[in-house]
Order: C-alpha cells, then structure tokens, then sequence
C-alpha cells in the first residue's frame, strides 16, 4: 500500500492499518474527530537503545521528545498526502495535546494509540501492558492518522510475544505497578512516570498555598520547582523508562 510504503519512507519503523470500525468497536476511538473516518493509519517509531539504556535520566527525557516529535511529523505528512489524494485526514496526537476537561482530565486520549497499534498489527501487547515492535520490543513511540480514505486493514498478530517465563519488565518496575499479563496499576505507574507532570504540579501548588513565606521560598529554590519548571517548558513529563530498557524483546533479532 502506498501509505504504508510512504509511511517507513519517512522514517517510521512500521506503519499498519486499522478500520475505524473496529476501534469504535471497542470504543476506542472519538469518532467526533472526523465523523466520516473510515480508517486509521498507525506507526511506531523507534527509540535509540542507547538511549533507553543510558543512566543519564535527561539522555531519556531527550530522545522521548525527539521521538515522539517524529512520529507527529510522520503522522502529518501521511495526513497531508492522504488530503492531496482527495481525503479527509488528521494527525492524532502522540500524548499532548490532550482533553483537560472535568470529564477526562487528560487520563483518555481521543484514539487509544495501543489498541490502534496492535488491531492495525504492527505489534502485540506484552506484559508490560506496551506494544512490542519486532526489532524494538516496547522502545517505540506511536502515531496515527485518521482518514476518510477506506483503506486495505493489515493483519492482527495473533502471536504473545512474551517469553512464558519472563519476568523482567513485573520485577524490575521501581512502583510495583506491572501486575502480570499486561494489567497494569495505572495510580502506582503514575506515581512515577508522572510525578512532575500534573499530579506533581498539583500537589506542589497546593502546598504552597498554607505555606509560611519561608517555607515558600525554600520551595521556589527546590529541586522539586526546577523539575516542574522544566516539565512545563520542554513538553516532558516521564520519569520512569525501566520498563522500556529492561525488556529483552528488541535486543536482537526479536
């Protein structure tokens, strides 16, 4: 298919396929988007192992944002071709913007990118809950287009791809949030992941508030602040990749 060609030609290691359908199907998708959709183009792109293997926490945060940025500039291009061809067609977001309303408070993406993934088959659940892409296992960041064009679906993996009896990513999670065959504690995850992004923001606000002016400058000249800060202006906010690094599958030939 020339989207899908076009698609790994830009850069993105695998690129699938889903109906529109399907995800609302499982009600995974807002279809208030573009009401008309029919199909959905997904890619994953990769992260540098190095990178995910690094000690260096800002070495991480770097190659997160540079990823996610290429997958959004996939996801554009493939939307823009889609339109030159005739079509309706928009990029999903990666991760933000995202719906900050009281009803959703920015936990429910308008296309559940995991389920698009795996339905579109350019990967399967593990048990770390994250999609595996052959040759990069979980290190990969995903990206969407939602389109009018009815598009050929590509096949469903069928296949686990998870070692029976590997434990790596449930043992080595720091928050204990892996719970087995892909459940995941999203509170103790968050926790973690999170924990200078809104959450963070939240509570350090709200501890400022019945603070002494003291104690409020001691704040503003914390760590804790300066993470914030640079949460707020870098668009960053992972803190936890052990998950991705520690996982065998995308270490060779898998």
């Amino acid at each position: 298919m020339e989207i899908i060609r076009l698609g790994k030609k830009l850069g993105a290691v695998a690129v699938g396929v889903t109906t529109a359908e399907t995800l609302n199907k499982w009600k995974a998708l807002n279809l208030d988007i573009l009401p008309s959709a029919r199909s959905i183009v997904v890619i994953a792109c990769g992260h540098s192992r190095a990178a995910l293997d690094s000690r260096n926490l800002q070495i991480k945060q770097n190659d997160t944002i540079a990823t996610y940025e290429k997958a959004r500039n996939i996801s554009k291009e493939l939307a823009m071709a889609l339109e030159k061809e005739g079509h309706g067609a928009v990029a999903i977001p990666g991760f933000i913007p995202i719906d900050m309303t009281d009803a959703k408070q920015g936990m429910v993406g308008a296309v559940d990118l995991r389920k698009a993934a795996v339905e579109a088959g350019i990967g399967s659940y593990g048990k770390s809950g994250l999609v595996l892409v052959k040759g990069y296992g979980p290190r990969v960041r995903l990206g969407a287009v939602l389109t009018t064009a009815s598009l050929k679906p590509t096949k469903r993996k069928s296949q686990f791809p998870c070692p029976t009896d590997c434990q790596v990513c449930i043992l080595g999670c720091p928050s204990k949030a892996l719970l087995g065959g892909g459940d995941v504690d999203k509170r103790a995850c968050g926790r973690m992941v999170f924990q200078f992004g809104l959450r963070g923001m939240t509570k350090f606000v709200g501890g400022m508030l019945n603070a002494s002016p003291e104690r409020r400058t001691e704040m503003l000249n914390s760590h804790t602040f300066r993470e914030l800060w640079q949460t707020l202006v870098s668009g960053n906010y992972y803190y936890c990749f052990a998950c991705q690094s520690l996982c065998p599958m995308g270490k060779g030939n898998n």
